[in-house]
């Protein structure tokens, strides 16, 4: 699959692999399961970046860099306070599937909102 990038600035600081949503002011912000405000992901952030920084960010396909150590296959959701995870969040949270490791350091991605735990 070719990349679906967005060039985006970052609301604060994001690691490689962050889910994001976007804020208020239109920036880009790390997403959470377990807070309704931030489970809008669009894209997960391919660069590790400070606040109010350009960052480069996948909405479908390829994410380089926003893994590490994954095993290839394994589907990986946005977790309830960030970031993400081969586990479902806990009840009470939001379930949005990120896509699946493509190697051990790529995510190929396709972001799906699955509902509520």
């Amino acid at each position: 699959h070719a990349k679906l990038m967005a060039n985006e600035t970052s609301a604060e600081a994001l690691t490689a692999g962050d889910p994001v949503y976007f804020t208020a002011s239109s920036a880009a912000g790390r997403a959470r399961a377990d807070d309704a405000a931030k489970i809008g992901v669009y894209a997960v952030c391919e660069t590790t970046v400070g606040s109010a920084a350009t960052i480069q960010a996948v909405r479908r396909g390829p994410a380089s860099t926003a893994l590490s150590g994954a095993t290839p296959g394994a589907r990986y959701y946005l977790g309830a306070t960030g970031g993400s995870s081969t586990s479902r969040p806990g009840a009470g949270n939001r379930i949005i599937s990120l896509g699946f490791a493509k190697t051990a350091t790529v995510l190929e991605g396709l972001i799906q909102d699955l509902g509520d735990q």
